[in-house]
């Protein structure tokens, strides 16, 4: 196995090798799209396609996330152009990890995103939060600038609780696990921890959509909006234009069922 290093990536990143992959966010009830979701990808001359979770550790809480943080921004801005229009004001979702939560990062989003309405910044959990005042002071003053906080990968255990209470999120995304399968538990599961997050006064979106039956569950719920597969699976830049000119046609052909489906559910 390939032993990654944070020298490695850095050269990987002067030399081009890494690209976004752009996954659409719906909202409900029409399920439109309304934000994409940039997703780092690393394309290795004569390995192939790196798998993230082999090399995302490696750049979460070192100092040169900051580094992949200022070049998605820049790329993902000139990237969104081709496809933003006052018609089609869709948001952009980029992921940090709790360590980026600092004066930093809000310069680098100054520097690299100028239209800070249209930005939203998923805080990853895989790393703990160092200084609770600073992060707070952060996200504070993002949501002042208009950058929407939300916590990612939520999945309702204690730790999870801890975190959501400690920072003002503007939003959580429920982790695909929360995604019920044929389960009535896991259906319940969901409700409640959806009570919960509504009683705070955020909103939620849903990952790990992959059948309109859970698109009827998240709707259900109270969920505003989804992301999976069965919306869209992550796609290069040029086939982002395209995919959206089309009108997403296997989203438009589905809805119809889903609101049939809902209103069983209701009656």
């Amino acid at each position: 196995m390939m032993r990654i290093t944070s020298e490695m990536l850095i050269a990987a990143l002067r030399s081009d090798e890494f690209a976004i992959a752009y996954q659409p966010i719906f909202e409900l009830p029409e399920n439109r799209p309304v934000a994409m979701e940039a997703l780092l990808r690393w394309h290795k001359p004569g390995f192939g396609v790196v798998p993230p979770d082999s090399f995302i550790s490696e750049i979460e809480g070192h100092p040169i996330e900051a580094n992949f943080v200022a070049w998605m921004l820049r790329t993902a801005w000139k990237a969104s152009q081709a496809w933003m229009t006052p018609q089609r004001a869709m948001s952009m979702a980029i992921n940090v990890s709790p360590a980026m939560l600092t004066p930093q990062l809000e310069d680098l989003i100054a520097q690299h995103w100028p239209a800070t309405k249209r930005l939203e910044v998923e805080i990853t959990e895989r790393l703990p939060i160092v200084d609770v005042q600073i992060a707070q002071r952060t996200v504070e003053s993002l949501g002042r600038k208009g950058v929407h906080v939300l916590f990612d990968d939520y999945y309702g255990s204690r730790e999870c609780c801890r975190r959501l209470n400690s920072l003002p999120f503007t939003g959580v995304k429920f982790d695909r696990s929360l995604i019920p399968k044929d389960s009535r538990i896991a259906i319940e599961t969901l409700f409640a921890l959806a009570r919960i997050i509504h009683a705070k006064g955020l909103s939620i979106t849903a990952e790990g959509v992959e059948r309109p039956e859970h698109i009827v569950a998240a709707q259900l719920a109270g969920v505003r909006r989804w992301q999976g597969y069965w919306g869209g699976r992550p796609m290069p830049e040029s086939e982002v234009r395209d995919w959206l000119m089309q009108g997403y046609p296997n989203i438009r052909t589905a809805t119809s069922q889903t609101e049939c489906d809902t209103a069983d559910l209701d009656g």
